[in-house]
């Protein structure tokens, strides 16, 4: 075998794994490669927030323990309704569903959107139009019980009104009850919130329970911050598990339109710069290795004392 051609690539591979320091010649150079390597950190853009959804998806998609959660909120939906319905009432019972990751999982979108670096609505419509989404854990078995017993089921969604066919359609298809125009609410023009269409069915039936996983699918929540979420929270608490049963989802939500401050139109470092400042960071360069330094200085002080 030619000499340099083994020698050029044994070359190329050295100088890739070598620390900076180790070929540089002065102190200049080192200053000069890494401001080099510092340009070359990717701008933050629509793509890659997009594929920091990568592990929220993959966890929603591949854990057991997601689809537990499921199968534990439609357990204890069953439990609760049972009770309920002993109650004498004047209105027939009814309960009322999300759909979207609490009655269809549309995960395999979701997946498209970190998987190809895209951002909704791309491929949405088209998604909804197949009607191939799966029912998520024991939502089929639940509302199949459900209606068994008398209860109506009334689907409450944000798909948008030109998708009614379409959603009935993979909801029948799925052998889920109550598949028709009567049962399936949508969201048309007027509608700013859920809260009508609850009350639509509240006012013709006796609404027991009410299912999603966005917490807009209990109560208005629109437009408020994180913290006026977290201080509302405490106030209907004591209704989850009892008539809100609320399920998993780390893809997407109201949760990150209140990081964004409610405006989606921010440009991507902004978002980024959002996610970010939102976190809790345990910081063990900051935090530890700073007390540990405190803890010997202190140390070495009593010792001289």
């Amino acid at each position: 075998m030619n000499l340099k051609k083994q020698i050029l690539p044994m070359a190329l591979a050295f100088t890739m794994v070598m620390p900076v320091y180790a070929i540089a010649d002065t102190k200049t150079e080192v200053k000069t490669e890494k401001t080099v390597v510092a340009s070359e950190k990717p701008a933050v853009t629509n793509e890659t927030l997009s594929r920091e959804n990568l592990m929220g998806t993959l966890w929603y998609q591949s854990s057991v323990e997601a689809k537990a959660l499921y199968h534990q909120g439609y357990n204890v939906a069953k439990t609760v309704l049972d009770a309920k319905i002993k109650e004498k009432s004047d209105k027939t019972y009814a309960i009322a569903l999300d759909i979207d990751e609490t009655v269809l999982d549309n995960s395999p979108q979701q997946a498209y959107f970190a998987y190809a670096m895209k951002m909704y609505p791309e491929g949405w419509k088209e998604w909804v139009d197949e009607a191939k989404a799966d029912p998520v854990a024991g939502a089929k078995e639940f509302l199949n019980y459900a209606k068994s017993k008398g209860v109506e089921v009334f689907y409450i969604s944000d798909r948008k009104t030109d998708q009614l066919k379409a959603t009935i359609k993979n909801l029948e298809d799925n052998g889920l009850p109550c598949a028709d125009e009567k049962h399936v609410l949508l969201k048309s023009k007027e509608d700013k919130s859920k809260e009508a269409r609850r009350q639509k069915v509240a006012k013709e039936y006796n609404l027991i329970m009410l299912f999603g996983d966005n917490i807009v699918d209990f109560e208005e929540f629109e437009g408020l911050t994180l913290e006026q979420r977290d201080e509302k929270l405490k106030g209907i608490a004591d209704k989850f598990g009892e008539k809100y049963i609320i399920f998993p989802n780390p893809m997407y939500g109201s949760w990150e339109s209140a990081i964004y401050n409610h405006d989606f139109k921010k440009s991507p470092q902004e978002k980024e710069d959002l996610r970010l400042n939102t976190l809790k960071v345990f910081d063990y360069q900051k935090d530890v290795k700073k007390d540990v330094k405190k803890d010997m200085n202190n140390k070495e002080t009593k010792e001289v004392k």
